[in-house]
């Protein structure tokens, strides 16, 4: 164990879905009112030297938890890799800050694999980033993605293929992590083919990666089905664009963001959900995300369920929910151009 100071968290273990808690009796062990629960939550032991801002707990044989390591002091990195650091756990007191320390630590990893060219990293980076900020939605982590879409705009700059690349990349696992990364890609794609100005282009690119926040509500069976869903599991799908609206308009997004969250599903002839909107009520930014998010979904190669098509068959497809009046046509057309430019 490494020399810092350690103290002892007093009173019983107990087992929890999210985590442990211990009940801290403070002087007076009669006085309820002075006690209080402290929830903790296992670290991941490969960000485990990351770690500087955040202090890190062991648990002992007996489920009582000491500090291991405290603020200021970082983990060898060598000693981590070597797996001779036990399991160790954030306290729930410390649990946003620890993310929003890591969400610096991956977009500076993203700026150095950008420079490097090394794009499967970035992906790979992008991914870890939004899984630890949605295990937390809060106000103050959900914010720091914004920083992310900067990182992400200026390494456009830098490389004109660059979202056409990161869209298309593949990974080992799909998941909607990484359809909201592969989404957020080709809108900022498209928005800057579209000559959107930079604040407008980051706005779009920041509601197409939150697009699907509301599924972190969503069970995971039913996420992952490698079938059709039921009647019954689809109506809990559809609950996902208000869940993510009621998270995102909490956490302080503009009204765009939010509502592009809500309004993806909708279709211009109102056969959409979840309020079956029609055209003048669905926003362009709304419109412009909903396409992409259909397109992607029908032509990523890991989608569990359903083979995927070739992105000529997809803008088929998509073409004729165009002819029906779903979609939007000046999007399409644009979405087009800018798939063929980024060949």
């Amino acid at each position: 164990m490494i020399n810092c100071p350690i103290y002892r968290l007093p009173g019983k273990l107990l087992q929890t879905f999210y985590g442990f808690i211990v009940i801290e009796t403070m002087k007076d062990p009669s006085d309820l009112e002075l006690s209080k629960e402290i929830h903790y939550f296992p670290a991941k032991h490969t960000l485990y030297d990351k770690y500087e801002k955040t202090r890190l707990y062991y648990r002992d044989v007996s489920n009582n938890f000491f500090l291991y390591k405290d603020k200021g002091i970082t983990l060898p990195k060598i000693r981590v890799e070597r797996c001779k650091i036990p399991q160790l756990y954030i306290s729930e007191s410390d649990k946003l800050e620890s993310i929003m320390e890591m969400q610096d630590v991956f977009n500076k990893q993203i700026i150095e694999d950008i420079h490097s060219g090394n794009l499967p990293s970035v992906k790979n980076t992008l991914v870890t980033l939004m899984n630890e900020t949605l295990s937390e939605p809060r106000s103050g982590n959900l914010q720091g993605l914004s920083k992310t879409i900067d990182t992400l705009i200026d390494g456009y700059s830098k490389q004109p293929q660059f979202f056409s690349t990161i869209a298309t990349l593949s990974t080992n696992n799909y998941s909607t992590t990484i359809h909201s990364i592969n989404v957020s890609a080709m809108a900022l794609g498209l928005c800057i083919n579209m000559g959107f100005n930079e604040k407008k282009t980051k706005e779009i690119g920041l509601a197409a990666l939150l697009h699907d926040t509301g599924k972190i509500y969503v069970p995971n069976e039913i996420l992952n089905a490698q079938r059709r869903l039921t009647d019954n599991e689809f109506r809990i799908i559809q609950k996902h664009p208000l869940e993510g609206y009621k998270i995102l308009k909490g956490a302080g997004f503009s009204e765009t963001i939010c509502q592009v969250t809500y309004q993806h599903h909708e279709k211009l002839n109102g056969f959409g959900y979840p309020k079956g909107l029609q055209t003048n009520n669905i926003n362009n930014a709304s419109q412009l995300v909903g396409l992409l998010d259909f397109y992607e979904a029908i032509t990523n190669h890991d989608r569990p369920y359903r083979r995927a098509d070739t992105p000529i068959d997809a803008l088929s497809i998509i073409k004729v929910c165009v002819d029906k009046g779903e979609l939007n046509s000046d999007i399409f057309e644009a979405m087009v151009q800018y798939l063929s430019f980024s060949k």
